[in-house]
């Protein structure tokens, strides 16, 4: 939850690539971009930048588990 704003980070676990999430979720038409992008020295753990000013609220929950399914192969 966040009482504002359109982005949230999902951290990653440790070890995962966020790089590598981002475009595995882009296979399956999902914007999450990753976190290392934006970023100039390495961060201690990856993250997703996740936008949701464009995916209506009824929407959202039924997306969030689209991407857990999608995103099974990362889990540790």
């Amino acid at each position: 939850p966040d009482d504002a704003g359109l982005h949230l980070v999902g951290w990653l676990p440790d070890g995962v690539d966020d790089r590598e999430v981002s475009a595995h979720l882009d296979e399956h038409d999902i914007v999450a971009l990753p976190l290392s992008f934006y970023s100039e020295r390495p961060l201690p753990r990856g993250g997703l930048l996740l936008g949701y000013a464009g995916v209506p609220e009824d929407e959202i929950d039924d997306e969030v588990h689209r991407m857990a399914e999608i995103l099974t192969p990362f889990r540790t």
